[in-house]
């Protein structure tokens, strides 16, 4: 048991030189190239285990007789080639809900529910294509669903083993990214307590910018090495990963200016913010959450070119999926308006979108049948304010 314990010491002094950054080098490449890469291998393992359990069912079933084993002889002539294609898959889906990216604050539960996401936006529109391509797709719908289902169980598996393995480096000091907060308030001193007690975040704070005449007591514990006016000088000779703007009074423009000092360089900014999440979100940077607090991380842009494309195609595909798995029972629900209050069922109205474009938007009546033309005898009964009418 002592050899196995120096073994492991070993292996891990070893991978933590190699996570080090070689002399005047800041950010982490070498620790985000690692974990990178050994999140794509734990994804494509745990695809290729869904895969093979899935078929492994499939002929588990055949051989019983509950489905036709038509299918099999030519699963396993193309087999290897749709497992390209199953991991490949696997892997831009859960690049597009963004769970490659390194983002410490992701919990456990929201990275699930990503991983949840991606996984059956996959086997949505693998199962279309199994069914309507059956002559020429490697897999029925059905192997795909069932692949979606184990998919479900050993993505997680593998991803809650490597946060484990990689948060247990972060207590043992490697996997460290050096940090600097702008700020001295209480949503500084917050940030500071929150990262003290939780080493598995893998935060250093190595300095503190704020005011000069900053008396704060938890300021005792850090380096608090000027002003905001030395902002790329600290991070440069302090070899900072990572800024935190901690000044949630800060206005829009002051932010703006903040971060376009250091835009074009390598290093990640987070601005912490207190204003309600839904607002926050509307920015379209990135949040993540420190408790209950928002972060917007300012080092990634929103969606753009071809992932705007492909979340346009995926939303697509999955509302057509399941508009024609749900047909029975939308087509009960119109019949029953029809029945009730006659026509017409659709209840259609004007709506502004993205970017200020005009669309129709569609849903079941649940009015009287000239509602809109009364509006101008009920207004006097109006519970609400402004354009709202209820």
């Amino acid at each position: 048991r002592k050899q196995m314990k120096k073994k492991m010491v070993d292996i891990a002094l070893v991978l933590g030189r190699f996570l080090a950054d070689p002399p005047g080098q800041t950010g982490g490449r070498r620790a985000k190239l690692f974990f990178f890469m050994l999140t794509v291998l734990c994804d494509c393992m745990a695809a290729s285990l869904a895969l093979t359990g899935g078929v492994w069912l499939r002929q588990f079933a055949a051989s019983m007789g509950m489905t036709r084993s038509a299918e099999q002889g030519f699963i396993d002539q193309n087999l290897g080639w749709f497992l390209v294609y199953y991991c490949v898959g696997i892997f831009f889906s859960f690049k597009y809900v963004d769970v490659y990216r390194p983002r410490r604050f992701l919990t456990g539960n929201r990275e699930l529910g990503r991983i949840l996401k991606a996984v059956w936006g996959f086997t949505i529109i693998s199962s279309l294509a199994g069914f309507f391509f059956r002559n020429t797709f490697a897999a029925s719908a059905l192997t795909i669903f069932v692949c979606g289902i184990l998919l479900s169980i050993f993505a997680p598996l593998c991803r809650m083993l490597l946060r484990i393995f990689r948060e247990s480096l972060r207590r043992n000091g490697f996997d460290i990214s050096r940090m600097v907060i702008v700020g001295t308030g209480p949503a500084a001193s917050a940030l500071a307590e929150e990262l003290a007690g939780s080493p598995e975040h893998g935060y250093r704070i190595v300095g503190i910018l704020g005011s000069g005449q900053a008396k704060a007591g938890w300021l005792d514990d850090y380096r608090l090495l000027g002003g905001i006016e030395r902002l790329e000088r600290v991070v440069r000779r302090m070899r900072a990963d990572i800024v935190f703007l901690c000044e949630p009074e800060w206005e829009a423009n002051q932010v703006v200016r903040f971060l376009s000092r250091l835009r074009g360089s390598s290093i990640e900014v987070r601005v912490v913010s207190e204003l309600f999440h839904p607002m926050v979100e509307r920015i379209g940077a990135p949040v993540d959450f420190l408790g209950d607090t928002p972060i917007l991380d300012f080092s990634h842009h929103p969606l753009s070119g071809w992932r705007t494309k492909a979340k346009r195609a995926m939303d697509i595909l999955a509302s057509a999926f399941l508009l024609l798995l749900g047909s029975p029972f939308l087509m009960a629900v119109a019949a029953a308006i029809w029945l009730e209050t006659g026509r017409p069922i659709i209840f259609t109205q004007p709506r502004v979108g993205m970017k200020g474009r005009i669309f129709p938007f569609y849903k079941y009546r649940t009015m009287v049948q000239n509602a809109e033309k009364l509006l101008d005898q009920l207004k006097q009964g109006n519970e609400r304010s402004g354009p709202v009418f209820k």
